[in-house]
């Protein structure tokens, strides 16, 4: 893991968000829905017992706590046991900060999430 990542606050969050893949290196497209771990600035730690591979390209689709939607893509970082890791991939700085504002509304204050 590197430094920024380190460096990104993590926020607890229960919601629901549709995974759909758009490009893996074996061609295995899906779509899938699952629950959210925790979200940063920087991607989404997504619970899920279904099998991905890393370097597939998502297109995600998931509301804030605020109920807004959100829809980017990501890029799956790792995969483990009971979850994967996203990183938001083509999201401007402007998205990634709102995602961050809405959490940080809804929840008031950051929280180190122990699930990635």
């Amino acid at each position: 893991m590197s430094e920024k990542q380190r460096e990104s606050q993590r926020y607890d969050f229960d919601g629901e968000v549709r995974v759909k893949i758009l490009f893996t290196p074996s061609d295995n497209l899906k779509e899938v829905e699952a629950r959210i771990g925790n979200v940063s600035s920087g991607g989404l730690f997504i619970r899920t017992d279904e099998e991905f591979e890393e370097g597939a390209l998502a297109d995600l689709d998931f509301k804030l706590p605020d109920k807004l939607p959100a829809n980017t893509l990501g890029l799956i970082k790792w995969v483990k046991p009971g979850g994967i890791g996203i990183e938001f991939f083509y999201a401007t700085e402007e998205e990634k900060n709102a995602i961050v504002e809405s959490l940080r509304k809804c929840y008031g204050k950051e929280k180190s999430a122990s699930s990635s």
